[in-house]
């Protein structure tokens, strides 16, 4: 019968299992610093293109307001000058000139005039959870006091929107001069707000009020100052406010992540 030996095993010195345990300790360690230096150069990448993405957005939403606003001021003009004319002048025979500010005033809406915030960005920073990336306080700070000025233009917005087929819609039902309207936008080769702008063109076609014996002076005036109250109030606040928090906000993008519009870059 065969006797197995076992082989002999040299036991290990405590030094010497310290040193093993120390090693895989070291190893796992420095895996550890690895992946989250490896996760810290990543966020930064990633907060780095979202924060060029919002600031470009930004820098576009700023020169589209700045345009708006600068319509809305010729809108107001125009509101005005409605309200003189019919507190002063004759509606039986209404003039070109009339006409052409009832229409800015009253008739034209849209893009040219009401300013819808982008929030691309704004949305996809909150919804992917993106935004931690951003680890400035005052930077996030910043992004939500945005996220609160969008939302109350946007509400602004629907309340100047409201107003129109509430108040201006049945009086311009009632009494407005689609015919002249048809000449001035040359049978639909213009819009409204292109024929506006062109004061070169010449109308042949005499514009008058509908509906005379039903024309109500007061009530005409009151939905001119209405919304002239209305388009106002939105300017002064809300479009106000959004343009200073975005303001603010590009300030700090470009303290942050040293950034600059594709504008400046090409001048």
């Amino acid at each position: 019968m065969e006797v197995h030996h076992h082989p002999h095993v040299e036991k290990k010195s405590f030094k010497e299992y310290l040193l093993e345990g120390l090693m895989i300790f070291l190893a796992v360690s420095m895996g550890f610093i690895a992946e989250n230096i490896r996760e810290r150069i990543t966020e930064k990448a990633i907060a780095h293109e979202m924060a060029e993405n919002f600031y470009q957005e930004l820098v576009s939403d700023s020169s589209k307001l700045s345009k708006i606003q600068s319509f809305r001021k010729k809108k107001e003009y125009a509101c005005r000058y409605v309200m003189r004319y019919i507190r002063d002048s004759s509606l039986t025979n209404p003039t070109d000139s009339f006409y052409r500010y009832f229409t800015l005033a009253l008739l034209q809406v849209g893009s040219n005039s009401t300013f819808d915030p982008t929030d691309g960005i704004l949305t996809q920073l909150q919804n992917s959870g993106t935004r931690r990336f951003f680890k400035n306080p005052e930077l996030q700070k910043q992004v939500s006091e945005l996220g609160v000025t969008i939302n109350f233009v946007r509400i602004r917005n629907e309340r100047e929107l409201a107003f129109l087929p509430q108040v201006i819609r049945p009086l311009l039902q009632k009494h407005y001069d689609f015919d002249w309207l048809e000449e001035f936008m040359q049978h639909g080769k213009r819009t409204i707000s292109s024929a506006i702008l062109d004061s070169s063109f010449v109308m042949t076609y005499k514009p008058k009020l509908l509906k005379q014996n039903q024309l109500d002076r007061e009530e005409l005036y009151n939905a001119a100052a209405g919304y002239l109250l209305m388009i106002r109030g939105s300017s002064l606040t809300v479009y106000n406010e959004y343009a200073d928090a975005c303001y603010k906000l590009l300030a700090q993008l470009r303290q942050e992540y040293q950034l600059e519009s594709k504008s400046e870059n090409k001048e």
